[in-house]
């Protein structure tokens, strides 16, 4: 079942523009997520800190300065 991306964010605002969602968020240290899913396409943009990330079964680091993109649908 997706849930939003801002599940397990602290702190969170977005707007939304011509169809796109933009939302900035803040996740605190040593935050554990189980895998999940959203209802659609992301792009982060990792603006400081740094997260470990599992998508297609394939372990990833996001330190600061990634984009990284998830379809809709994929679990990670």
């Amino acid at each position: 079942m997706p849930v939003p991306v801002t599940a397990g964010s602290t702190l969170f605002d977005r707007v939304e523009v011509n169809g796109f969602q933009v939302t900035r968020m803040r996740f605190p240290p040593g935050l554990r997520l189980g895998l999940h899913e959203h209802e659609r396409a992301t792009v982060a943009v990792v603006l400081t800190g740094s997260f470990d990330g599992l998508v297609s079964g394939t372990a990833r680091s996001c330190p600061q300065g990634t984009v990284r993109t998830e379809p809709a649908g994929e679990q990670h």
